[in-house]
């Protein structure tokens, strides 16, 4: 059962819209993602906000997709998280956005 966004605390909302992108990228503790999971439930403003997310996503990833970052960017980034070599990464393409499910 979804409910009007107004209904919701608008700091519930605040807090779920300022975790989102960890949350879509599967960055937030367990316990996080399960209480985003249940505000995205009950409130459709909010997964209208993750469907708009996902869908930026999804359109960064396919136009960026053979673009890379310049070699003095990838150094500084390393340089700065103390690393000495990085790996590439692989793309998957978002279609629609998807609650993950609880663990």
């Amino acid at each position: 059962m979804t409910t009007d966004h107004t209904a919701e605390p608008a700091s519930d909302c605040s807090a779920v819209l300022d975790r989102l992108w960890e949350f879509l990228d599967g960055e937030c503790p367990e316990a996080e993602a399960d209480e985003i999971r249940q505000h995205l439930d009950a409130c459709d403003r909010c997964v209208e906000d993750a469907d708009v997310a996902v869908a930026l996503k999804a359109l960064v990833q396919r136009c960026c997709r053979t673009a890379s970052a310049p070699t003095t960017l990838r150094t500084s980034i390393m340089k700065q998280y103390g690393c000495s070599t990085y790996s590439s990464v692989e793309y998957t393409e978002v279609t629609r956005f998807i609650v993950p499910p609880a663990s």
